[in-house]
C-alpha cells in the first residue's frame, strides 16, 4: 500500500541520516547492515537504501517533492505497493530522471521565491550586513546564502521568505539557471 511505501521510505531516510552522523570509517559497515535489515523486511529495499545513501540529501527532497515526479507517480499508480517505485529509486539512472522531473517542476517556484528574497532581504538583515554585501553593487551566491541563514535564524516570522535546505539542494543542482535568472553572481564566479 501507499502507507507501507511511506513507512519504508521514511525508514530509509532515517537510516541515511543515522549513517551521515557516523564517523566516515563506520558508515560503510552501517550501510551494509542497515540495507540487509531492510532487505529482510522487504525485498528490494536494501539496494534502494544503498543507492540513496550515496546521495544523502535525496531522501529529504523526495519526501518533500515526490508528487512532482511523473515517473515516481506513475510507478505508484501502476503498483500501489511501492515495490516498483523502490526499484526505480535503486537505479542511479532513474534517480537522475526523477531529479530532473522534480527540478523542472520546482524551479519556477524557487525562482519566484528567490526574486522575492532578492528584493526584500536588505530590510531584514542588520544594516552592516546589507552595506557589506551591497558594497560592490553585485550580490553573490554566498552572500545570498549568508543573508538567508541570518534571516532563518533571527527572523522566524519570515519563514515563508527564506530558502530551506531542500530548496538549496535543488538550487545547487541548477546553479547557473537559478543565479543567472536572478542576476546573482553564482558560486562558480565568486
Amino acid at each position: 500500500s501507499l502507507q507501507e511505501f511511506k513507512i519504508v521510505t521514511d525508514a530509509m531516510e532515517d537510516g541515511v541520516k543515522m549513517m551521515q552522523r557516523l564517523p566516515a570509517g563506520e558508515r560503510e559497515n552501517f550501510g551494509k547492515q542497515f540495507s540487509q535489515q531492510l532487505e529482510s523486511l522487504r525485498p528490494g529495499t536494501g539496494a534502494t537504501f544503498l543507492t540513496l545513501s550515496k546521495q544523502p540529501d535525496m531522501g529529504t527532497v523526495l519526501a518533500k517533492y515526490k508528487d512532482k515526479s511523473p515517473t515516481l507517480n506513475r510507478s505508484l499508480e501502476i503498483d500501489p505497493s511501492g515495490a516498483t517505485a523502490l526499484k526505480l529509486l535503486s537505479s542511479p539512472d532513474s534517480l537522475k530522471t526523477i531529479n530532473a522531473e522534480i527540478d523542472a517542476s520546482v524551479m519556477p517556484t524557487l525562482l519566484r521565491k528567490g526574486q522575492t528574497f532578492k528584493m526584500g532581504w536588505q530590510q531584514l538583515v542588520p544594516p552592516e550586513m546589507s552595506e557589506k554585501f551591497n558594497k560592490d553593487g553585485q550580490i553573490a551566491a554566498s552572500e545570498l546564502m549568508e543573508a538567508n541563514e541570518w534571516i532563518k535564524t533571527n527572523r522566524p516570522d519570515m519563514k515563508g521568505l527564506v530558502l530551506n535546505d531542500e530548496d538549496f539542494q535543488i538550487i545547487n543542482r541548477n546553479q547557473d539557471a537559478f543565479y543567472g535568472a536572478l542576476g546573482i553572481l553564482g558560486s562558480k564566479g565568486e
